[in-house]
């Protein structure tokens, strides 16, 4: 009989060690969720509630928040693994270290600062203004800052401060991948397009998945950047959902 304990503690040791954490998890998160769900359902018919569901408002921002975490999530994997393959293969280290910590840089602005720095960057009479000017487009590209432009504007700031992110996990997991891998590959004939094919890829599969499923949760949570760069924007153009409902609180306590 104790022969048959022990067995079975060998072999769910694992799953006991991580047992803690997971109901540590299961109060803190999946608890206070259901509460929350239940007294939501609780309270389904109050007007509040119904009048809640049927704004259209509230909608039309749940859409442009999953287009903009999607866009920028998709957008910002693309170039952390480029920019993670391309400096995996710097072969001196001094060169590679550099190129990170320029690379990161931009993850470890304020928001604050980067939303100055694209303000400044999109205003009218700004560098991406002259140059559009400088390639013969129209002279006055006030769209770069409202309209459209703006949720463009907020698409193109949120890549470039958060891909490092990005970048620094797959850098770290690319330079864990036997050596050996690549040595043989090339013994073989094979081009950087087929290692990267053939070894990395398959090799980073997992890390990407979770760094993707993160990304869309920060992404899709995100207030302060969409807030301080466009506020409650004209026409709503950037109102994502956590703008959306900081905005109504707001309005409904005057």
């Amino acid at each position: 009989m104790r022969g048959q304990v022990n067995s079975w503690l060998d072999e769910n040791a694992s799953w006991l060690m991580l047992a803690p954490a997971a109901l540590g998890g299961i109060a803190l998160l999946v608890v206070p969720a259901g509460i929350t769900a239940a007294l939501s359902v609780l309270s389904w018919f109050d007007s509040n509630s119904t009048s809640l569901i049927l704004d259209r408002e509230l909608w039309a921002s749940i859409g442009r928040t999953f287009v903009y975490a999607f866009s920028t999530v998709l957008l910002q994997l693309a170039i952390g693994l480029f920019a993670a393959t391309t400096v995996a293969r710097v072969s001196t280290k001094r060169l590679a270290g550099l190129i990170g910590i320029l690379v990161f840089l931009p993850y470890t602005i304020p928001c604050a600062v980067t939303t100055l720095i694209w303000q400044l960057l999109c205003r009218t009479n700004g560098v991406l203004a002259q140059f559009a000017v400088l390639v013969g487009l129209a002279p006055n590209v006030q769209w770069l800052y409202s309209g459209p432009g703006l949720l463009l504007t907020l698409v193109v700031a949120s890549i470039w401060q958060f891909y490092p992110f990005v970048f620094v996990t797959l850098l770290a997991r690319i330079r864990r991948i036997d050596v050996l891998l690549y040595r043989t590959a090339e013994i073989d004939g094979a081009t950087p397009f087929q290692q990267f094919l053939h070894v990395t890829w398959p090799e980073l599969r997992a890390t990407v998945v979770v760094v993707a499923v993160l990304r869309f949760a920060f992404m899709f949570t995100k207030f302060d950047l969409p807030w301080l760069l466009g506020g409650r924007s004209a026409n709503n153009v950037i109102d994502t959902l956590p703008v959306y409902i900081w905005g109504s609180e707001r309005e409904s306590v005057k």
